[in-house]
């Protein structure tokens, strides 16, 4: 349950620009070995682009955008799945330059966004999404909505992406010291979906975080 939620005030569906909000839950989550919260980044990488930088997304979206998930027609691959999945899935992907994106979103992506390879057909399924992504923090820890707190313990499926229903989870780095930073929130990728090896795009949380901050008072990282 929630008590407030902060849209960002730029957030603007036409340009898929600022698709972040927060959410303010009524009641602390339990934190346990499954559910921990995650780092935001620290004032040291605000200019980091994390380009080449492995990165894991999860979340419990559609296992595919598409009952027929092989069909080589378009239309067939528009035909959406009916059910989200049952398990925390998780897919690793590097992340890529702003440029290499906008070579195939032609333009739509700006620098408040994060892209993920799409090769090996191993992309986000996305659909048209008419509302922000919603990540939320609680008063006393950065952390995404309780759906998306335990990348580490996802199950892996191969052959499988992050599909609709995945709005809003985390992209997330393990740094040198073995701590997950979230870097990214999932937003958008190609309508036709996941297996043809389109880029995933994610809200650049270094974009984010003095937001982020101001909202709860959260500290950022040094």
């Amino acid at each position: 349950h929630s008590s407030q939620v902060i849209l960002h005030p730029g957030w603007n569906p036409s340009t898929l620009v600022n698709d972040v909000a927060l959410i303010h839950l009524t009641a602390p989550v339990p934190f346990n070995s499954n559910i921990s919260p995650i780092r935001l980044p620290s004032h040291s990488q605000l200019n980091n682009n994390f380009a080449n930088s492995p990165a894991t997304v999860s979340g419990w979206g559609l296992p595919s955008d598409c009952k027929y998930p092989t069909a080589t027609d378009p239309l067939s691959r528009l035909i959406s799945a009916t059910a989200i999945s049952p398990v925390l899935r998780f897919i690793n992907q590097p992340v890529i330059t702003n440029l290499i994106c906008n070579l195939r979103f032609f333009g739509v992506i700006q620098s408040s966004h994060i892209c993920t390879s799409g090769d090996g057909g191993r992309s986000t399924c996305s659909c048209e999404y008419q509302t922000p992504a919603l990540a939320s923090v609680s008063t006393k820890h950065q952390h995404l909505q309780c759906d998306y707190q335990t990348p580490a313990l996802a199950v892996w499926v191969p052959n499988t992406s992050t599909s609709s229903g995945d709005s809003g989870g985390p992209l997330v780095i393990t740094e040198a010291d073995g701590s997950r930073t979230q870097i990214g929130v999932v937003s958008f990728g190609l309508a036709l979906g996941c297996e043809i090896g389109w880029p995933a795009a994610y809200a650049r949380l270094t974009s984010y975080v003095q937001w982020v901050s101001d909202n709860t008072g959260i500290p950022i990282r040094n």
